[in-house]
């Protein structure tokens, strides 16, 4: 495997930013419902909203934690995940290779990768792996996949235009 079999951890810079969203959603709810109770009258636009707001605050801070992945690349430049599961576990009897998936990059920069595998949209901040893995996997993500891109078509692309020719 170009980058081994790594699981990833619960990231702290995450857990900050969820926080952060979550307190700026918290003040913005109670200022809604501050603002609708100081009324006199009831404007049922202002309590519709403070009630969504609240209701949004209240989703996002009961939602569990996404189940931890382990993710590599493999000696034919595929970026794959797998669920992990503890040695002993359900899924001891199943070899890696029958429950990895190919993932695809949606976004990679030093400070976060996002990665695609179906529906669910998996982030890898910086330390949710170990610092020089991560270092080896955004350098595969930025490079490999564009020197990839550039071999697989050496030819320039003409325009389809009759006029250009």
């Amino acid at each position: 495997m170009l980058v081994p079999w790594t699981a990833l951890r619960s990231s702290r810079t995450a857990k900050r930013w969820r926080g952060v969203g979550i307190a700026i959603g918290a003040i913005s709810s109670l200022a809604l419902v501050s603002t609708a109770a100081a009324r006199p009258t009831v404007i049922g636009g202002l309590l519709g909203a403070a009630a969504i707001a609240v209701a949004a605050c209240l989703w996002a801070a009961s939602r569990r934690a996404l189940p931890v992945f382990e993710i590599g690349v493999s000696h034919a430049s595929e970026l794959v995940l797998r669920r992990w599961s503890p040695p002993g576990g359900e899924q001891a009897h199943v070899t890696r290779e029958d429950t990895s998936v190919s993932a695809q990059v949606m976004f990679a920069a030093p400070w976060l990768i996002s990665l695609r595998s179906g529906t669910t949209l998996i982030p890898i901040w910086p330390d949710s792996l170990p610092p020089a893995l991560y270092r080896r996997l955004w350098v595969y993500l930025h490079w490999g996949r564009a020197a990839f891109e550039d071999d697989r078509n050496p030819k320039p692309t003409f325009s389809e235009n009759p006029m250009d020719r």
